[in-house]
């Protein structure tokens, strides 16, 4: 049985995630559109060369407390965050928030969704 989400190298991945933000950032004079990157990373937030690189594009963090990952155990306050919502200097963030949902002790995944209400410029 194959893996949920099989082992990558966060190297070689996010290599290919920051060549994809770095062109769609850079489109040119007149391109200039808000730009938001949504996505299950799979490794924590800080601390994460990808995540430092995308930083550097002008990318932004919606919400930079968050902890999304819960694997079906109680959450874990300041928990590693690898879903995350980046998005360019044409995005305003008025909030973000998980979405808790449960049902009696289920959650519908291992990852708890992020959810931001933004504007766009």
């Amino acid at each position: 049985m194959r893996p949920r989400h099989p082992p990558r190298s966060p190297r070689a991945s996010g290599s290919r995630e920051v060549g994809r933000a770095d062109r769609l950032a850079h489109r040119g004079p007149g391109h200039v559109l808000p730009l938001l990157m949504t996505g299950d990373f799979n490794v924590a937030a800080h601390g994460n060369p990808v995540y430092g690189q995308l930083l550097a594009l002008s990318l932004k963090d919606t919400w930079d407390a968050a902890a999304t990952f819960h694997g079906y155990r109680p959450l874990v306050p300041d928990g590693d965050r690898i879903d995350w919502i980046l998005a360019t200097a044409g995005v305003t963030v008025q909030s973000a928030t998980i979405n808790m949902y449960e049902q009696r002790g289920q959650y519908p995944s291992d990852h708890l969704p992020v959810q931001v209400s933004l504007t766009l410029a």
